[in-house]
Parts: C-alpha cells; sequence; structure tokens
C-alpha cells in the first residue's frame, strides 16, 4: 500500500506485484518538522486512511510499515487487526530534523505498539535509542545493492555520455551525488572547488526537493561568483547513477547534516570510484579511512579539498581505495545478505 501513485507503484505493476494507492496525497502535507496543529488538521484524511490499511492488514500476516509516515498507520492498524508490526526507519530522528511533535508521538506509539523495528545503520539505531526507543527489539539491516547494476559502461557510451554533459576530455572529474538539498553540503563542495588547481570538472548531480528549490539557485549563484559555472555541471535528476558514477574520478560526499546510510558511497565503491565523505551519522560504517575511502570533518572545504587533491596525485593511494571498497560494498551490501537478514527479523514478529 502506498499513500499515493508514482514511480513505486508503476515499478510493483510491472514485477507483478499486487499494489494499492491510497490517493493520500494530503498526508504527504505532514512533515517532519510539523507540529500538533499540522496534524489536528490531518484527522480526517488520517481517518480514511487508517479504515483502509486497518481493512486490509486482515487479511495478511504481518504489516510493514517502511516510512515513517506509515508508522502510525500501521501501528494502529495492527493493533485494530491483531498482527505484528513490523517498522523500519530510514532515518536519523533528532531535534535537528524532527519537531518535537514528531518525535515524542513517533516513539510513545514504537514502543508501545511496534513488534520490531528495523533500523538501516547503527547511527540510527544509537540515534533511536537514545530517543528512548527499545534497543532489545531494534534490529539493523544495512541496505542492499545488486552488483550486477554496476557493471562497467563500454568505452563508446562513456564518450557519449560525456559530450552530453559538456566534460572535457582529459581534465578530472568530481561528482557529488544526491538530492539538491542544504543538508547535503553541496555548498561546501564549491567553496572546496575554489581551493583545487588545475582544471577539474564537477557533476552536481540531483534535484532539488519541493520547498528546497532556492537552494539549488544559491548554489549556481555561488558557482557564477566563484568562476565555476563552466566547470561545474548541475544535471537535475538522472536515472543513469551508475553509468554517471563511472564518468567520475572521485565521488564526494560532503553532507553536513548526519546521514542514516549514504547509500552514495556504496554505490560510488560498487563503481569502482573512490569516495571522499564527511564522517557523520552512518559514513563511518561504510569507510574505513584509507583503506575503503577517505573521511574528512563536516563542513571543512579545506579538508575536502586536500583530500581530492591527495586522491588525484596518488594513484597507487586511488587504485587500492578502488579494489578495497569494492571487495567491503560486495562482501556487506549485496542483496541477499539483505534478504537474509530481513527473513531473520520477520521471522522474530511471527
Amino acid at each position: 500500500m502506498t499513500f499515493e501513485n508514482g514511480p513505486l507503484v508503476d515499478a510493483l505493476a510491472a514485477a507483478q506485484v499486487r499494489a494499492k494507492s491510497l490517493n493520500a496525497t494530503n498526508i504527504e502535507n505532514f512533515r517532519r518538522h510539523s507540529g500538533l496543529l499540522q496534524a489536528f488538521k490531518l484527522i480526517p484524511a488520517s481517518l480514511e486512511v487508517l479504515k483502509s490499511v486497518a481493512t486490509t492488514a486482515g487479511a495478511f500476516d504481518l504489516i510493514y510499515a517502511n516510512s515513517k509516515k506509515a508508522v502510525p498507520f500501521g501501528l494502529i492498524a495492527g493493533k485494530l487487526a491483531g498482527k505484528p508490526v513490523l517498522i523500519h526507519i530510514h532515518d536519523i530522528i533528532d531535534e535537528k530534523h524532527f519537531s518535537r511533535f514528531s518525535r515524542e508521538t513517533f516513539l510513545l506509539m514504537t514502543n508501545a505498539l511496534a513488534t520490531a523495528v528495523i533500523t538501516n545503520s547503527q547511527a540510527t539505531k544509537d540515534a533511536f535509542v537514545k530517543l528512548g526507543g527499545c534497543a532489545e527489539k531494534t534490529f539493523i539491516v544495512h541496505n542492499g545493492f545488486n552488483k550486477l547494476n554496476f557493471e562497467p559502461i563500454d568505452e563508446q557510451k562513456a564518450v557519449a555520455l560525456k559530450d552530453e554533459l559538456g566534460l572535457l576530455p582529459g581534465a578530472p572529474v568530481i561528482g557529488c551525488f544526491g538530492r539538491i538539498s542544504l543538508g547535503k553540503g553541496q555548498a561546501i563542495l564549491l567553496k572546496a572547488a575554489t581551493r583545487l588547481q588545475g582544471n577539474v570538472q564537477f557533476l552536481l548531480v540531483g534535484a532539488a526537493p519541493f520547498g528546497e528549490e532556492n537552494y539549488l539557485a544559491e548554489l549556481q549563484e555561488q558557482a557564477a561568483k566563484a568562476g565555476l559555472i563552466e566547470r561545474v555541471k548541475f544535471t537535475g535528476f538522472r536515472s543513469d547513477v551508475n553509468a554517471m558514477m563511472q564518468l567520475c574520478d572521485i565521488v564526494v560526499h560532503p553532507a553536513i547534516h548526519p546521514e542514516a546510510f549514504g547509500r552514495t558511497i556504496v554505490e560510488a565503491q560498487l563503481s569502482r570510484t573512490p569516495v571522499v565523505a564527511t564522517n557523520t551519522g552512518g559514513v563511518g560504517e561504510l569507510i574505513s579511512h584509507g583503506k575503503t575511502g577517505l573521511l574528512c570533518d563536516p563542513g571543512d572545504a579545506n579538508q575536502i579539498a586536500a583530500r581530492i587533491e591527495e586522491l588525484l596525485s596518488n594513484k597507487e593511494l586511488r587504485d587500492e581505495i578502488i579494489e578495497a571498497g569494492y571487495e567491503f560494498a560486495v562482501k556487506n551490501f549485496s542483496l541477499q545478505a539483505t534478504f537474509d537478514r530481513l527473513d531473520e527479523v520477520i521471522g522474530i514478529c511471527l
């Protein structure tokens, strides 16, 4: 069940998986910073959603709430239908990113009604437990990746992609992947760009979510004022991220807010592209500094620039990190490992 129609519903249909859209677009108006007043406004729409979820739940053995917005509906529906409820937390829940109402409501309901809780990293679990969550019923299940999706692209495709993007042949390419958002730290990367020597190029791949369009404009203005506009490519959303990563000499993950997991880091490792990342949240679980990538302090443009220069100037280190990062990602973040761990936790719930 989904709150509204979208790419996920289409993908499930293509895979011949039954899916039901609740068309509850009003629910999407409740965001992590929303408070009690906004919650009251959504009561009529919420009751309709809850009725539909509770009615459907009776036909299943387990309710799996896979987003924070789905959690209250799943928990209450599970209670009404007498079914176990497994919830999956994908965010670091703290006072910087969630309102007090959101945090306290989530914690109260989860501790009282959830059969078990999944987090996508140790950092996410630690934040949940710090909030007051029950550690004993919280299990870590890392995101899984299909390594076959990261097979090397051929030279012809690489050349065509570079031509499409307007990249100069022979000049280093630094990639930054993810939504264009203040917490992702693209502004820090642009500051680092001004400290680099030579004709280094940058790909900023991703779109600005609703409400953060102004941040994209600010980044473009920042690049123009710094004289980088010819060397920084804002690509917008791309569905060919894996191919784009293979065009890059380095992928930089410059987040300034704690990352719950940092999936673009694993994607880069599987793409055999070395990573420079700020050590926030779950990132330290993905990178061993100097072995599977290079770490730096959040918000430190000088450090990011120095790490980029270190990799560009040291082919031996770069090759060692590429190989170690790939092996680490394949070993620890396979789809099968994720499926096996999910089966284990679901078995505990049942």
